[in-house]
């Protein structure tokens, strides 16, 4: 099984076991995060698109977060070689601005895994053979994630916003900045 598959799998069995261990945890809302990518430390590139999954649960007024996050590279001759993976678990609060409009604000740990092939140190580039493993570089580690999520409500069951979201790794720290649908269950 590969580290994509198993890493999905891990986040669907957490989020399943976090819902399923106490009836005073409900599930809030489901989220998804289409945007940009930029790594503002470290020397290995960028990823064009990034998308995030998240799957948030209430108790009184904390909210626990479980998010899937990927950047990754589209390109017109190739599917792209450079991604990152993140799976995070995350605490945070909502403040209401407005009836129509709150704040998010998550903070938590994670694991990150990126992919880039080597070039004079550790710059991504496309290479010509994409199948060479040789010079192909996954490091994985230990990432703390933040998320800053803007909602504009549309009802009470649907919103639309912007999602910043920031990850301190040892591999690339990045930002990336998404627009964001989020349905409230």
């Amino acid at each position: 099984m590969n580290i994509k598959k198993l890493s999905f799998l891990l986040f669907l069995l957490f989020t399943i076991s976090v819902y399923s261990q106490d009836k005073k945890i409900k599930l809030k809302s489901i989220s998804f995060a289409l945007g940009g990518f930029q790594p503002y430390s470290g020397d290995n590139g960028n990823a064009n698109f990034f998308v995030s999954l998240d799957f948030t649960f209430k108790s009184n007024n904390n909210l626990f977060t479980t998010s899937l996050n990927r950047g990754f590279d589209i390109g017109l001759y190739n599917f792209g070689k450079r991604y990152n993976l993140s799976i995070d678990v995350l605490y945070g609060r909502e403040i209401k601005i407005l009836n129509w409009l709150k704040l998010e604000l998550h903070t938590g740990i994670g694991v990150f895994r990126g992919s880039y092939y080597k070039n004079e140190g550790r710059k991504w580039k496309i290479v010509e053979n994409a199948n060479n493993n040789k010079n192909h570089i996954t490091p994985l580690s230990i990432a703390f994630p933040s998320k800053f999520k803007l909602l504009f409500y549309l009802n009470k069951k649907s919103s639309l916003g912007i999602n910043l979201s920031t990850n301190v790794n040892n591999i690339s720290n990045y930002i990336a900045y998404n627009l964001i649908y989020q349905k409230s269950l």
